[in-house]
């Protein structure tokens, strides 16, 4: 593809950790230039996490997650308290679309990031902070990580099994993920909105906020009819489809999901899994409410078919007869043996320089989708090494002599 549609974009990225670098990350892949900003004494803390052997620095080479989520960046490293290290900074701001974090709302201020200061220096800059409870109110200087935004938001609360006496949390973070969601779905509209009006913007989001939005369903029912849903298991959420569960199969670990959510499905499956219609043709499960009010017993029963089949003949039969149902993959799985993900080609390989240190490449996750018809599909690079494109961006890209930047270097400008 000659160009890509945010080939035209440049974003400054402060994040950190999964929801600022993965948000950030998309954008990159979609053709924007991310110059992401790290300091030496502060940096990423995803870098230290699941490293190849031999990785004894994650400032020199970040682990797995860390590569995957900042692959294609310019990095630099910026100290933000010095002078000259602030005067690169702002002349960043000046050439930028987009300054993007996700520090405490303290942290923010304190570093001056606020939109009142960059929009002294770039009037069309936008500006966000996702924070994980906003730039304001009672709770904005809590410390939050994933699970105590899934905590406070109630999410945790549904996640167990059905009449257990506590939640198990969930994994993986899936607060990081609605944060990352969000940061691109509003800095999205924030760069359409200044395309229209040239004006920039402040976007205070909170990753908190973000994760209570997918929970409208759930609040609803406790108001309208007074439901707390609690612990459910894998029982569908609203009660609109029974079957809804994960169940035991012929082999080793072995698991299939079933879903049935139609009067249809559910006659197809019946014709599966009880041709003779002994037990599928009573009263208890002759509606979706039936069998939701029978699950116990109907869980039962499946489950002593699907243990005399493997999960993979499970799946061929349903989906054969218009069944949502499938076997459960694991990771191996996925990598390695999914036909589907294969020959769309969403994988992609990470290949690192030659080394002594082990693996000499990692498979990682492409694009979701196509743009009329492409998708990258070739090796990457991993994520630069900490500060590796300091230089080239003072020099090349802000024009500073060579002079310049070594007096910057000796006055602590870098690190």
């Amino acid at each position: 593809m000659d160009r890509l549609p945010l080939s035209d974009i440049t974003i400054l990225d402060l994040t950190w950790v999964i929801a600022g670098p993965l948000a950030t990350r998309l954008f990159c892949d979609l053709g924007a230039r991310v110059i992401k900003v790290e300091s030496r004494k502060s940096f990423d803390v995803l870098r230290s996490g699941c490293r190849r052997k031999g990785n004894d620095d994650p400032r020199k080479e970040g682990g797995w997650n860390y590569n995957d989520l900042n692959r294609g960046k310019m990095h630099i490293t910026i100290n933000l308290k010095s002078e000259k290290g602030r005067e690169v900074f702002e002349e960043l701001v000046r050439i930028s679309d987009v300054v993007v974090s996700n520090f405490s709302a303290a942290a923010f201020k304190k570093l001056r990031l606020t939109y009142e200061e960059l929009r002294e220096i770039n009037p069309g800059i936008i500006v966000m902070n996702a924070s994980g409870l906003g730039d304001w109110g009672p709770f904005s200087s809590f410390v939050t990580f994933a699970p105590i935004l899934q905590s406070m938001t109630g999410i945790e609360s549904l996640v167990g099994y059905e009449g257990a006496d506590s939640p198990l949390g969930s994994y993986p973070p899936v607060a990081d993920y609605m944060g990352s969601l969000a940061v691109c779905n509003y800095l999205m509209a924030a760069l359409e909105f200044r395309r229209k009006t040239g004006k920039g913007q402040f976007l205070d989001l909170s990753q908190g906020e973000a994760a209570v939005s997918y929970l409208g369903h759930i609040l609803l029912d406790w108001q309208v009819n007074r439901v707390k849903k609690g612990l459910r298991g894998n029982h569908h959420y609203a009660d609109c489809a029974a079957p809804h569960n994960v169940y035991q199969c012929l082999g080793e670990n072995q698991w299939c999901a079933i879903s049935v959510a139609s009067e249809k499905e559910w006659k197809a499956f019946a014709k599966i899994i009880d041709p003779c219609g002994e037990w599928t043709n009573s009263e208890k499960y002759s509606s979706t409410e039936a069998r939701v009010g029978n699950q116990k017993e109907l869980d039962e029963r499946i489950s002593r078919w699907t243990r005399q089949k493997t999960a993979k003949e499970v799946g061929e039969l349903l989906q054969a007869a218009g069944v949502s149902g499938v076997p459960v993959q694991n990771s191996e799985d996925l990598l390695y043996k999914d036909e589907h993900l294969k020959e769309r080609k969403f994988f992609r390989k990470m290949v690192f320089p030659p080394s002594d240190r082990e693996p000499d490449s990692f498979i990682v996750n492409g694009l979701p989708f196509f743009i009329n018809g492409y998708r990258s599909t070739g090796d990457l690079a991993p994520a630069p090494e900490m500060g590796w494109d300091t230089r080239y961006v003072v020099e090349n890209i802000l024009g500073k002599s060579r002079e310049w930047y070594d007096e910057a270097v000796k006055a602590e400008a870098f690190i």
